[in-house]
């Protein structure tokens, strides 16, 4: 008889199994079926968006990204890039733009691979276009949409995300974590007026709040891209602050967010996989 989901669904909870072999007409197995797929169907597809800006070059990942490039970093067994995209993904959201640059096959080949279980656009970059030049590249889109950088791994639901981004009516938020780092230097307070020590901390400890390179727009930002073809974020919300549109912060742990950009901190979440 035809496979039945139903069916399926219910000797997977009696039995308390996890998996459920699929067989043919001649008993035997050409498929399975799992208690994920089960909850799968529970999961309605957002049609918003996810820009992941991948044609940087990773120059503080030398000579490693000689080799590789910056988003096939490996993490927990798997790239960075499958990091974010299975963030997104079991979240409900599946329509990827990844913005490459146009000599980088090997991370184009592949993603390629990949195309069967993602929803994958690839925006060539003939010239490297900053941590946002490929904006222009998508200024048709008409729904609220996600650009994230390639060199992070974060622990956050994007529905969330999108959620407080909608009840604060933002016209762009930025997720920002609380970061704790200490000065490796005795700290020198100087009077500017006569050059004489004030005081000297010793190493100390600084607490900011870090941009964790994840944002969610709304198309009307597309007024205030820059003008040149190359720019960054950061230079996106500077125009956006001076026009006064509104920008939030999504405040999420220091935990929740590892910088993978640089060798000390790749070094630092290694030794804790």
């Amino acid at each position: 008889s035809k496979f039945n989901q139903n069916i399926a669904e219910r000797v997977l909870r009696k039995k308390k199994h996890i998996l459920l072999p699929i067989l043919d007409k001649k008993m035997k197995p050409v498929d399975f079926f799992t208690i994920y797929d089960s909850k799968r169907k529970e999961i309605k597809l957002n049609k918003n968006i996810i820009l992941i800006m991948a044609g940087g070059k990773g120059k503080r990942l030398q000579p490693f990204t000689s080799i590789l490039p910056k988003p096939l970093i490996p993490v927990k067994g798997k790239p960075v890039i499958l990091h974010i995209m299975n963030m997104f993904k079991s979240g409900g959201f599946n329509k990827f733009y990844i913005s490459i640059n146009n000599k980088n096959n090997v991370l184009k080949s592949y993603l390629s691979e990949m195309s069967k279980m993602y929803n994958l656009s690839f925006l060539k970059e003939n010239n490297p276009l900053g941590s946002a030049g490929a904006l222009k590249k998508i200024i048709k889109i008409k729904e609220t949409f996600f650009v994230v950088n390639c060199d992070g791994l974060l622990k956050l639901s994007p529905k969330q995300l999108l959620n407080f981004h909608k009840e604060n009516k933002n016209d762009l938020t930025l997720v920002a974590a609380l970061k704790k780092f200490s000065v490796p230097y005795g700290v020198c307070e100087v009077n500017k007026l006569n050059g004489k020590l004030n005081k000297m901390e010793e190493k100390p400890q600084k607490n900011v709040i870090a941009n964790a390179g994840l944002y969610i727009c709304e198309p009307k930002i597309f007024k205030y891209l820059p003008a040149k073809k190359s720019f960054g974020m950061n230079e996106l919300i500077k125009n956006l602050l001076r026009k006064k549109r509104k920008v939030g912060v999504f405040p999420i742990k220091d935990t929740d967010w590892q910088d993978t950009g640089n060798w000390l901190d790749y070094m630092s979440v290694i030794k804790e996989t």
